[in-house]
């Protein structure tokens, strides 16, 4: 991620994980992703990565064979894929697992009491 909050990308996209909608095998040289700007926070886990904005939206690609990508179904997403269901929270930082993501909503106090995250772990289907 550049200062101006630009991502760039390299590396393996078999499952979209590079965000430049094509599912090509490999980029050996960093790339922009194009549709998304304004980046604060990005995180990548396996085979997908989940990116938040200076406004608070999340967006998801790559994998979701886990619905790591917290869309429904298990289709790969090859680019960028505004999180909707969030749409309601100013979400300020993400993470990701493996296989799941993790994303902080900044508008709640810490306390043991509430809840400081959204996450969209599943078990495993085996």
């Amino acid at each position: 991620m550049t200062a101006a909050g630009e991502v760039l990308a390299t590396g393996s996209g078999q499952l979209g994980q590079l965000g430049m909608d094509t599912s090509k095998l490999a980029c050996n040289s960093f790339r922009g992703i194009q549709s998304i700007c304004d980046i604060i926070d990005i995180a990548a886990g396996a085979s997908h990565s989940v990116a938040v904005n200076a406004n608070g939206q999340v967006y998801v690609w790559g994998s979701n064979d886990f619905c790591e990508l917290g869309l429904p179904g298990k289709e790969p997403r090859f680019k960028p894929t505004l999180l909707e269901s969030l749409s309601a929270h100013r979400i300020t930082s993400v993470n990701c697992g493996p296989h799941s993501t993790i994303a902080v909503n900044g508008t709640f106090v810490p306390s043991l009491t509430h809840s400081l995250t959204h996450s969209f772990t599943f078990d495993r289907p085996w």
